[in-house]
């Protein structure tokens, strides 16, 4: 139930390889916890395309709000791969 804080700063610190950084983001919903607001706030400062996706793919289930903020900022992302 406390994951989430904790998944949440390692992908902010982008000290962790890409493939890990995409399955801390793909993590993300199950942990539980407002994470979807954070999510979109990282997403502009990810510098990996496939952990973007990753990232955009766990907002499928975030409340509305997020969801189409990151929506939004994943179909207007320079890589095809988002």
């Amino acid at each position: 139930p406390g994951a989430g804080p904790v998944l949440l700063d390692r992908l902010a610190k982008q000290t962790d390889p890409p493939p890990v950084r995409a399955a801390l983001a793909d993590a993300l919903p199950r942990a539980g916890g407002p994470h979807a607001a954070a999510l979109v706030g990282l997403f502009a400062r990810e510098p990996d395309p496939d952990v973007r996706a990753a990232m955009i793919a766990a907002l499928r289930r975030a409340a509305p709000e997020p969801a189409h903020a990151g929506l939004r900022a994943g179909l207007s992302d320079a890589d095809d791969r988002v």
